[in-house]
């Protein structure tokens, strides 16, 4: 469970990303998108949305994935909402190689299967 503190930090940096991309910053965007998603794994999936559009945006795909390695959420969810991003942004060719990882990934860790689990029963 995160404290009142913790969500109203996050809450402060999701703000502070949303204006920085009303203002096309950017990388000020990804720094306080990154820095929320950083502190909790109950934050929103819009926040983790809005992260993948500002990251691909400004790289690819691997290079979201490399930045998500400190995100408290599992990297399954990552991986899920970055395809989706991809996907949706007839990326195909980019999405097929983000799937690939996510397979590859996931069938060698299986802390991430584990991960899953745990996350998928609530644990």
């Amino acid at each position: 469970m995160q404290s009142e503190f913790t969500y109203r930090c996050a809450s402060t940096l999701e703000n502070t990303g949303n204006e920085a991309l009303t203002a096309l910053k950017h990388g000020k965007a990804i720094a306080a998108y990154s820095a929320a998603l950083s502190l909790s794994q109950s934050t929103s999936r819009n926040l983790l949305i809005k992260w993948a559009n500002t990251m691909l945006i400004c790289g690819t795909a691997t290079e979201a994935l490399g930045t998500a390695t400190k995100f408290k959420c599992p990297r399954f969810v990552v991986y899920r909402v970055i395809c989706d991003v991809l996907e949706r942004d007839d990326c195909i060719t980019e999405g097929v190689e983000c799937f690939r990882q996510m397979q590859d990934e996931l069938g060698v860790d299986t802390d991430i299967n584990g991960e899953r689990a745990r996350w998928e029963s609530g644990g």
